[in-house]
């Protein structure tokens, strides 16, 4: 089941990432000089930084709050903010790491 949703997630990731989609959950205002941060772009940056392709796509953040809102899948955002390295963030599930 999890590999059934992990690769859910990769053809949501590639399907969204060419659809041309502008807005995301953590997208700034006019005039603002710095996004906010949230849950889902926070475990983005942490994906990206533990060297997870998923969390380099250019809309990690609007691919995750589409996934939670839409219940596709069940996503630990904290587990994945938290992850130490590929091996974990994959435990966390919704996530390959390819």
């Amino acid at each position: 089941m999890k590999t059934i949703l992990a690769l859910l997630f990769v053809a949501v990731f590639s399907t969204a990432s060419n659809c041309g989609t502008t807005t995301t959950p953590d997208a700034a205002t006019a005039g603002d000089a710095t996004p906010p941060v949230n849950i889902y772009s926070a475990a983005c940056a942490n994906l990206a930084a533990i060297g997870c392709a998923d969390g380099t796509a250019p809309n990690c953040a609007a691919i995750l709050g589409q996934m939670v809102s839409g219940r596709m899948t069940t996503v630990n955002l904290p587990c994945l903010t938290a992850a130490k390295d590929i091996p974990a963030a994959v435990a966390c599930g919704a996530v390959l790491c390819k």
